[in-house]
Formats: structure tokens, C-alpha cells, sequence
């Protein structure tokens, strides 16, 4: 026969391992709710962002040969290129789409590239302007008085990895508003 002592202890540690059966769960799903909360912020993070949209380049060029090279370049930088010849073309397309950077031969053959600049500056305002020119004429740095934008001046020839790497210096110290878009 077994006494009453043994029963009533032999219970107590069915009991006690309940209980501690019991706490470990309610610490698993503490830990899972505790994950739970993190991965949801954690998705609404990442839903929640806006779409990057890529810096938008004009490149006017009169040698469009030359100028199809530079925007295939940026292209592949994951920059957004759009290639004007002439100072009619350049105004259709500034008239047309918004641009976060411009890169602008300031002597065109056809005409002069500064109304161009001028009037990329007139649709925005923080637009980058990069010329790039073979004319001695802005040797002094005079470029900088008669674009107010411009932010670098490259003697051709000038290699492609040159013309990328000012944009994407100069686009990078400007605010992110034209940069980043919010999607719908």
C-alpha cells in the first residue's frame, strides 16, 4: 500500500511540470508575438517607402554621335538620359518633361546653348548644370556668372566616367525632392 504522503507528492510534480509546460509556451508566444510585431514593421518599412525614380538628364550636343555615347553611359549608371542635338530640340524637350540635370555644350553650332540654360533654370529652378565645351572662351570661369547652375565646367575630350561622376555629385548634395516621387 502505497501512503498518502507519496500520492499527494507525486502529484505535485505532475502539476509542477504543467505549470512549467505551461510558462514555457506563454514565453514561446511572447517571443513570437514579439517577432510578429517586429516583421510588421519591419514590412511597412518597405511598403511604405516612396519609388526612386533615376536623376533625369538632358544632354544637348550637337555631335549626336558624341552625345548618343555619354547617355548610353549614363544609361548604364542607371541614369535617366534624353538626348537634344540642337537648341530647338533642347527647348522642346526642357517645354515638355521635367529634367533634374542638364549637360549642355554652351556653344552649339546652330545657335547658342545659353537660352537653353536659361530656360532650364526658369522650369527648375534646382536644376544641375554641367557644361562641357572645347571653346577657350569660358577659361576664366566666367561659365559660373552667366549660368547661375552650373556646377562644373569639362574641356573636351572628356571621358563619360568624368560627366557621370559630377552628376551623380552634385544630384546626391541636392534636396532628394526631385529624386524621389511618390508612387499613385
Amino acid at each position: 500500500m502505497v501512503p498518502a504522503t507519496g500520492l499527494r507528492h507525486s502529484g505535485f510534480h505532475e502539476v509542477n511540470a504543467s505549470f512549467d509546460a505551461v510558462a514555457e509556451i506563454n514565453r514561446t508566444l511572447t517571443i513570437l508575438a514579439e517577432f510578429k510585431q517586429y516583421f510588421n514593421k519591419l514590412l511597412a518599412h518597405f511598403r511604405d517607402k516612396p519609388e526612386v525614380i533615376p536623376v533625369r538628364i538632358l544632354v544637348v550636343q550637337d555631335n549626336t554621335d558624341l552625345g548618343a555615347l555619354w547617355c548610353a553611359f549614363l544609361r548604364r549608371r542607371g541614369l535617366s538620359s534624353t538626348l537634344a542635338g540642337n537648341e530647338e530640340e533642347a527647348l522642346a524637350a526642357l517645354a515638355s518633361d521635367s529634367y533634374d540635370a542638364l549637360i549642355i555644350e554652351p556653344v552649339l553650332s546652330g545657335g547658342g546653348g545659353l537660352p537653353v540654360t536659361d530656360f532650364a533654370t526658369y522650369r527648375n529652378p534646382d536644376i544641375v548644370i554641367i557644361a562641357v565645351t572645347k571653346s577657350d572662351f569660358f577659361s576664366g570661369g566666367s561659365i559660373f556668372s552667366l549660368i547661375p547652375n552650373a556646377r562644373g565646367l569639362l574641356r573636351t575630350p572628356v571621358r563619360p566616367e568624368d560627366i557621370a561622376a559630377y552628376v551623380e555629385h552634385f544630384s546626391d548634395r541636392r534636396d532628394t525632392r526631385a529624386q524621389v516621387r511618390e508612387s499613385g
